[in-house]
């Protein structure tokens, strides 16, 4: 392995002979004269090696060149864009991966053209653009045609990019704007100063510089830094004001990070035991069987944690599939996740979560998750998001394919860009997006914040999106048991269903769930624990958590529950609700524990109607039948033990198993402080008051 570098190639095709260790080996390389032409904005031509001002946006047109490996029956079926990168490394293409050019590269100039943006915060100086032609899509890997006289056809291609060619190099002469005044930024981690430390400073207009010292120049103005360094989780976001008249001085504050952090860009293969389960330990080794995974449709392969995992903050890549097989964290967390996803205006059904984005007919099991997850969308088809996993596809029976006792404290965002809009349904929660028939998710719970903000537009006119937010699940074929939601659901604009553990669920079964976080929505259906509620039996379910809602802006009115927020299909009651409770002043007044819709048109709060459910009860309870034990036993009947409360310390009933886990920690944490004890030897009287004290 090695690197040669060639020079005076002629056009047409090389011969080009590289001996090493006495072996000489032949290769054939063409070569083709390329032409590139660079304009700016205005039109005027800009020469290379010629001078720019800072901010200016060029665009860059290349004549003569082809795909390099465009199509070969049974192997190769490539796209081709072109890509060139800048000294910070941000990587400008000709096209994104779903328009890049096949057939009509070569004839087609757009395929072949691109931008680039000279950021306005450039100091004067060389720039320097680095470049190349890429393939990508599905096809064998690259060199796979060596030797092969019939390939035939292959259905299960996988994936794959290279880069093909490379282009000259694009040096220009930056002129930086006048306004240039120094700064400075000194990061601490709260008490001693951080070394080693990356900027990327980014303007109010998006323009951004990176600097690898504290020191540097900048125009007037305000600023947003994100910052990075070894052992550290990302600082993103923390804002700075630059004027000609302060020093400019600024101190910044990062937060340690956990054990095995990981870099941003590091990857190492994990071991695997005996029966090719992978063991991961560490950041580094998650990341590699993501990559791999992904890049070989490898997802297939069974794997566990075997330690926590720190990511600290850097982009992180979610998982594309777990197809047929187990993901175990064994109990163990990964932190400070950071995904962000940003979807075109595309008429796809996507499925993306902060760490899966599709589950089929496998089980992710074990895992606690915090972090953040950001989505920009302008899909015009249905968007699942979760905290934790997309979806789970539809399974068979018998697969037992879903998501066990899993915790989410992700916070994820999904808006639409200012001035844009989605077309079909966008569904977010903490767990997963969407759950598909004969798959679960049970004993799972949501601490993250859920916050939508997209809207829909037809004629001008600003409609309501089919925007569902929950806790637990966006929309459900399948059953959700024992799972509670704590965190804030908010949905900011033109929603449709809005609840704490589900939006929409049909044909299925919601049992021993509550939700006890703050729901604030702007939509037509909001649930404490459903929106709405299709063919499906709601049972042994309690509401604790604040509703309020407003009524969406084409005059509709809004219906509001604390279980279900409708519950109807073709005007008629079709769901069955069974010992139910919520807290009485969590509903707003008019309003009530079970409502259902009676006519499916433009309508009006009045237009709702309450319907008693015969099969059981959905009764509102004042905070002190809460307190004092009575909802837990209705909840509980007679022999059961899903829930529990500490009476005098629990405002509600929460499930058995974390006052038991909670009781374990505890009993941990005495038994440490007893070992730190008796390791003071001797041991007297008053060393067993102190054991005594620390378990109390």
């Amino acid at each position: 392995a090695g690197k040669v570098t060639i020079n005076k190639l002629m056009h047409g095709t090389n011969i080009v002979k590289i001996t090493k260790d006495g072996v000489s080996t032949y290769q054939l390389i063409r070569a083709k004269k390329a032409e590139v032409i660079i304009t700016d904005s205005e039109g005027n031509s800009v020469e290379i090696g010629g001078n720019v001002d800072a901010g200016t946006t060029l665009k860059i047109t290349y004549n003569g060149i082809y795909n390099p490996a465009e199509k070969l029956s049974g192997i190769y079926n490539f796209t081709a864009r072109l890509f060139y990168v800048d000294e910070n490394g941000n990587v400008t293409y000709s096209a994104d991966k779903a328009s890049a050019g096949s057939y009509n590269f070569a004839s087609n100039a757009v395929q072949r053209t691109f931008t680039y943006k000279v950021s306005a915060l450039s100091e004067s100086g060389t720039l320097v653009l680095k470049g190349g032609i890429g393939i990508s899509a599905y096809g064998q890997p690259v060199g796979g045609h060596r030797g092969k006289k019939d390939a035939g056809q292959d259905f299960n291609a996988s994936y794959r990019e290279a880069l093909l060619g490379r282009l000259p190099d694009i040096t220009l002469n930056v002129v930086g704007k006048d306004d240039m005044v120094n700064c400075e930024i000194r990061a601490t981690d709260g008490i001693n100063e951080i070394n080693n430390v990356k900027y990327t400073v980014t303007n109010e207009a998006g323009d951004e510089a990176t600097y690898t010292t504290n020191q540097f120049k900048l125009p007037v103005g305000t600023y947003t830094v994100k910052a990075f360094a070894d052992g550290y989780v990302v600082l993103r976001n923390a804002e700075i004001d630059v004027s000609a008249e302060s020093e400019n001085k600024f101190t910044i504050t990062l937060k340690k990070a956990g054990k095995n952090a990981w870099d941003g860009e590091s990857f190492t293969a994990p071991k695997q035991d005996e029966n090719g389960v992978w063991q991961i330990s560490n950041a580094e080794e998650l990341c590699w069987y993501i990559k791999e995974s992904n890049a070989n449709t490898t997802s297939g392969q069974n794997a566990v944690l075997t330690a926590d995992i720190e990511l600290a903050g850097y982009d992180f890549t979610p998982l594309t599939k777990l197809q047929e097989a187990v993901f175990d964290g064994q109990g163990h967390t990964i932190n400070n996740l950071y995904t962000t996803l940003t979807v075109a205006a595309v008429y796809n059904n996507i499925n993306s979560g902060g760490f899966i984005k599709i589950i089929h007919r496998g089980q992710l099991k074990n895992i606690n998750v915090n972090g953040e997850f950001i989505v920009t969308t302008r899909n015009q088809a249905s968007l699942y998001v979760g905290g934790i996993a997309g979806c789970t596809n539809q399974a068979y029976d018998g697969d037992n394919s879903g998501i066990y006792n899993c915790s989410s404290n992700v916070n994820v965002t999904v808006k639409t860009p200012e001035g844009k809009n989605v077309g079909s349904g966008v569904y977010a929660a903490g767990i997963v997006g969407s759950v598909g028939q004969r798959t679960v998710v049970e004993d799972c719970i949501n601490y993250g914040n859920i916050y939508v903000d997209v809207q829909s537009r037809v004629s001008g006119k600003i409609i309501m999106a089919q925007a569902g937010a929950a806790g637990v699940a966006g929309k459900s074929n399948g059953n959700i048991l024992r799972c509670a939601n704590y965190g804030k659901i908010t949905c900011v604009k033109t929603g449709s269903n809005v609840a704490g553990i589900v939006s929409s669920i049909s044909s299925a079964k919601l049992e021993d769930c509550y939700n006890v976080g703050i729901i604030e929505a702007k939509a037509k259906y909001v649930g404490g624990i459903a929106a709405l509620a299709s063919v499906t039996e709601v049972k042994n379910c309690h509401s604790y958590g604040r509703i309020s809602a407003e009524e969406i802006s084409d005059g509709r009115g809004v219906m509001i529950s604390a279980v279900a927020g409708s519950s109807s299909n073709n005007s008629l009651p079709n769901s069955t609700f069974i010992n139910n409770y919520y807290l009485k002043s969590t509903v707003p007044d008019g309003y009530s524990g079970v409502t259902v819709l009676i006519r499916d048109s433009v309508i009006t709060a009045g237009e709702y109607q309450v319907f008693p459910d015969e099969n059981g009860k959905n009764e509102a309870k004042d905070a002190s039948e809460f307190a004092d034990g009575t909802v837990l036993k209705l909840l509980n009947g007679e022999a059961g033990s899903v829930f529990g409360q500490r009476i005098g310390k629990d405002e509600y009933p929460i499930f058995q198993r974390l006052i038991d886990e909670e009781n374990e920690r505890n009993m941990a944490a005495a038994k440490a402080v007893e070992d730190m004890i008796f390791a003071l030897q001797p041991v007297t009287k008053d060393s067993g008051d102190a054991i005594k004290a620390a378990r109390d």
